[in-house]
């Protein structure tokens, strides 16, 4: 019974201790982009040192704002790898959003990496801006040459006064 009681006590205290001793992971991030558009999937992949398979791995996303979202998370393989897909979906802010690595049983946040999300523009967007601004040159070359126009009968008709009343003044001299 002794025995049982010092194998349970020594049980007790080296467990907890060796977890302490444990050295703790390393993990280094990589993305396949550094800049992803809205609806395009991005790769990110996690490797730790020492490696190791079946370590559990979170990913949380930071948005430009602060607002956060996590990945489910992955297990390492043999390698120590363990490889996520996002794909940022339509009404996602633009801007630089951080990717904070967790590694399960460790505190703190292990690696990070910024990535850039950019929204594309509307289809049609970027066409449409240009034939807006198309038609209002035209208009605008229209109310010109009608102006131009106007002017030009002003002046002939100024012209042609001119010209009678200088008849009219010679003939009664």
């Amino acid at each position: 019974m002794r025995k049982a009681l010092l194998i349970l006590l020594l049980v007790a205290i080296i467990a907890p201790l060796s977890t302490v001793l444990a050295q703790p992971y390393s993990a280094t991030i990589t993305t396949d982009k550094d800049v992803v558009t809205v609806g395009e999937t991005i790769t990110i992949t996690v490797v730790i040192s020492p490696p190791a398979a079946g370590v559990t791995i979170t990913i949380k996303i930071i948005d430009p704002v602060g607002a956060e979202r996590t990945l489910p998370p992955e297990t390492t393989d043999t390698n120590g790898k363990a490889v996520f897909h996002w794909t940022p979906e339509p009404g996602i802010r633009e801007g630089v959003y951080t990717l904070e690595v967790y590694i399960s049983g460790q505190a703190g946040v292990a690696a990070t990496k910024t990535i850039k999300i950019v929204v594309p523009p509307p289809v049609g967007g970027s066409d449409l801006l240009i034939d807006k601004l198309e038609l209002a040159i035209s208009y605008i070359r229209m109310c010109i040459m009608n102006i131009l126009s106007e002017l030009i009968i002003v002046i002939a008709i100024l012209l042609f006064a001119t010209i009678a009343l200088s008849i009219i003044i010679k003939k009664r001299r």
